[in-house]
């Protein structure tokens, strides 16, 4: 007893169906849209920290500088 090559063609996209579904399942998922989004450039800070590093170190809050000399720095 053997398979017809439409019905080989019939089961390869059934399964392939029930593939893509897991997989759009998993892909479409909140929690992994929530990751992707937190991991994405727009949503992270380390460019602001830098940013904020270098003022602490050219413009420290304990000393008081001048607009002249701010505007130097």
């Amino acid at each position: 007893m053997g398979f017809a090559s439409n019905d080989i063609t019939l089961l390869l996209f059934f399964l392939a169906s029930k593939v893509c579904e897991k997989l759009t399942d998993i892909l479409l998922s909140k929690s992994l849209l929530k990751d992707i989004k937190m991991i994405s450039p727009r949503f992270q800070t380390s460019s602001l920290e830098a940013l904020h590093s270098l003022h602490i170190i050219f413009a420290p809050k304990h000393t008081a500088f001048g607009f002249l000399a701010m505007y130097a720095r």
